[in-house]
C-alpha cells in the first residue's frame, strides 16, 4: 500500500552579498507499509490532473538535519505562518496556455487567480517549463524556460543524483532578463520525519541545489548580473 503526503516547511532564508541562500523543506512523503527503502516512481508519485497539494510553513531559520540512512527529523514544533493550496489542472484551462505549448500539466496557486506554473510530466521525468502570473495593471509576468528545468526523474531512490542545465529569457516592465542555471538533485537521506501534522516513516529526502545567474538589460544596454544559490529539501 502506497501513501502520498505533501508538506512544505521553509527552514532558512538569508541574503549575503547580493546572493540569496534559501534552504527549504519541501517534503513529498512516500510512506510505505513495507520496510524497504522509499522509491519515487512515476506511477506512485508523478502529479496527475486533479491532484491537490496543501502547503504550510514558516519563514524562520531551521536546521534541515543530517543526511544518510535511517535518520529521524523532528519539525513538529515549527509554527505555520503561511499556507497555500496548489491544484493540478489542464494547461488548456489556464490563461497562459499559449505561452507554454509543450506543457502537459499546470498548477494553479490559490490566493492569486492568475498564478500558474507549467510542467511536462512523462514516465521518465518531470520538467518545469515556467510560470505565468498577472500582478495587476497592464503587465503580465511570464517566465518560460526554453531549456526546461528537470525537477525529478523516475524512478529515484536513495543516493541517486543528476545534474541538469536550464535557460530562460523573459521581459518584465521593459527589462530583459536572461537566467542561466544548473540544478543538482540528490536523494541524500531517508528515514522518519515529524511535522505538526503527523509523523511519516520511510521517507525519502531529496536535496535540490540551483546555481544560477540573472543578467539584466534595458533598451539593449546591459545593467547588471546577479548570481544566486538556492537549496531545497
Amino acid at each position: 500500500m502506497l501513501k502520498i503526503n505533501c508538506k512544505k516547511i521553509i527552514i532558512k532564508k538569508e541574503n549575503i552579498m547580493k546572493k540569496n541562500y534559501l534552504v527549504m523543506v519541501a517534503i513529498c512523503l512516500t510512506s510505505l507499509s513495507l520496510t524497504a527503502q522509499p522509491l519515487i516512481t512515476y506511477n506512485g508519485n508523478a502529479p496527475q490532473i486533479g491532484d491537490i497539494y496543501h502547503f504550510s510553513g514558516d519563514n524562520g531559520s531551521y536546521d534541515p538535519g543530517p543526511a544518510g540512512a535511517n535518520q529521524n527529523w523532528d519539525f513538529s514544533n515549527i509554527p505555520s505562518s503561511f499556507s497555500s493550496t496548489e491544484t493540478a489542472v489542464t494547461p488548456e484551462s489556464t490563461p497562459f496556455a499559449g505561452d507554454f505549448p509543450e506543457a502537459s500539466i499546470a498548477f494553479h496557486y490559490t490566493g492569486d487567480n492568475e498564478a500558474y506554473s507549467y510542467a511536462e510530466v512523462s514516465t521518465s521525468a518531470m520538467l518545469n517549463d515556467g510560470v505565468g502570473l498577472d500582478p495587476g495593471g497592464d503587465n503580465e509576468y511570464i517566465i518560460h524556460y526554453t531549456d526546461a528545468v528537470m525537477l525529478m526523474q523516475y524512478p529515484f531512490s536513495y543516493s541517486d543524483t543528476y545534474t541538469d542545465s536550464y535557460f530562460s529569457a523573459y521581459t518584465f516592465e521593459g527589462m530583459l532578463t536572461h537566467e542561466w542555471g544548473n540544478i543538482i538533485v540528490t536523494a541524500d537521506a531517508w528515514g522518519s520525519v515529524s511535522t505538526p501534522v503527523d509523523t511519516y516513516n520511510n521517507t525519502l529526502r531529496v536535496k535540490s541545489e540551483r546555481i544560477f545567474t540573472d543578467s539584466v538589460w534595458m533598451s539593449g544596454i546591459f545593467l547588471y548580473a546577479n548570481s544566486y544559490t538556492q537549496t531545497s529539501y
